[in-house]
């Protein structure tokens, strides 16, 4: 057994949802510099600050490159991919989850996205209502503003380190 529970000759991909910046807490560098491939887009890999062993530029091919990772993790290599943004969402990580077969193993180490710290960071004025649904007003009455909700605390471990996350006003 290795550090992560996981048998050493079994293979292994690691898909980690970078969000909105380069995750560099200890457990995503100490994966990339275990792993025998980091995949990633060009801007991704560059912000790396841990030397990967071979690394891969996932291009417009991403069902090839999938496929490429899956082939190395079934032969007992561990692989890493640096997913930008949300992983499973219109991402990498739902074309390799697609791909997959049931005895593959995948471990998703989700971030926070973009479109969550946009929302955070710009805290915009809505109509109190259910999310989704079409103000409870007309043209002539104004809405009212929602009060803060603070962000529920993760029920997984985040790569995100606490301190990158910004505290609710």
């Amino acid at each position: 057994m290795d550090g992560n529970g996981m048998d050493a000759e079994a293979g292994r991909i690691d898909v980690v949802s970078c969000g909105i910046g380069f995750p560099e807490d200890a457990e995503t560098l100490g994966l990339i510099g275990r792993a025998d491939v980091v995949y990633g887009s060009r801007a991704l890999l560059a912000a790396c600050p841990v030397e990967a062993r071979l690394t891969r530029i996932i291009g417009a091919k991403a069902r090839e490159d999938a496929a490429d990772a899956l082939t190395l993790c079934r032969a007992g290599r561990h692989v890493v991919v640096l997913a930008s943004g949300d992983a499973l969402y219109h991402g990498f990580g739902g074309t390799l989850s697609g791909m997959a077969h049931p005895d593959d193993t995948i471990v998703y180490h989700p971030g926070i996205t973009a479109f969550q710290a946009l929302f955070h960071r710009v805290r915009p004025s809505r109509p109190c209502g259910r999310a989704g649904s079409a103000p409870a007003c007309s043209a002539r009455t104004p809405a009212k503003p929602c009060p803060p909700v603070p962000l529920p605390k993760p029920r997984f471990p985040s790569p995100m380190p606490e301190a990158a996350i910004p505290p609710t006003p």
